[in-house]
């Protein structure tokens, strides 16, 4: 049946929802298929398939392609509070640099601040670490 859904060209919808299908059953790798799949559609809601294939690769701890989909979802849709946060967190973690994740959680606290109160909190913590870290490396120069 999948075959013969698959070869009259399903629309984007239906590959979507077999990726979110399968994304709940923790098969990462037809998740990535089907969504991938769906973006070759040429839909005019592309960020929500990226930030999906963000969170998967977050889950099959493949952060540089999770940092590449997130901001792909961000370029497509730029109000998206959840894709700057997964950005900005996996931005602090991936890189040695922190000035990234510094940035990025401040544009966030512009866009979304009270959005979720949970994330303000968090993200205004890592704001005072991360610029007490730079501080202290300036100082060491």
């Amino acid at each position: 049946m999948l075959k013969l859904l698959l070869s009259k060209q399903a629309d984007e919808k239906t590959l979507f929802y077999l990726g979110l299908t399968h994304k709940a059953l923790k098969n990462y790798d037809q998740a990535t298929y089907y969504f991938l799949l769906s973006i070759q559609q040429q839909t005019p809601n592309l960020s929500q398939h990226y930030y999906y294939l963000g969170e998967i690769a977050i889950k099959t701890d493949k952060p540089k392609i999770a940092i590449d989909s997130f901001k792909k979802s961000l370029k497509e849709k730029t109000y998206n509070p959840d894709a700057l946060y997964q950005l900005a967190t996996l931005s602090e973690s991936y890189y040695k640099d922190k000035k990234t994740a510094l940035e990025l959680y401040k544009k966030y606290l512009n866009m979304f601040e009270g959005h979720n109160k949970k994330r303000t909190l968090y993200i205004k913590q890592q704001i005072k670490k991360i610029t007490t870290v730079l501080f202290m490396q300036e100082d060491e120069k």
